[in-house]
């Protein structure tokens, strides 16, 4: 077996790992879908920033980088940090304090 199998098949082990051992904490729908709320500011904003530099994210401002010019990439990961936090405020934040979900 070659290394990179190796060790791509050891990863999946231990994701399976991973998902049999949490499965095993989750009781409601509310844990499975919302952490049980109990994420916690770090894991939520780790959260965020992985749907965020999703594949699509990647690729697609590659792609209007190369479209439309360099010259406005470096404004835009102020304009995402602003959205972030007036959609925390203004949305998150009253979301949360009913207890609604989307």
């Amino acid at each position: 077996m070659s290394a990179p199998l190796l060790a791509v098949s050891a990863y999946m082990l231990m994701q399976l790992g991973i998902g049999v051992w949490v499965s095993r904490r989750i009781r409601t729908e509310s844990d499975y879908l919302l952490g049980g709320r109990t994420l916690g500011y770090t894991l939520a904003t780790f959260s965020i920033f992985a749907t965020w530099f999703g594949a699509e994210t990647v690729v697609g401002s590659a792609g209007v980088a190369y479209s439309s010019g360099i010259s406005l990439r470096n404004a835009e990961p102020f304009g995402y940090g602003l959205c972030l936090l007036l959609m925390g405020l203004l949305f998150a934040v009253p979301l949360r304090a009913r207890r609604i979900t989307t």
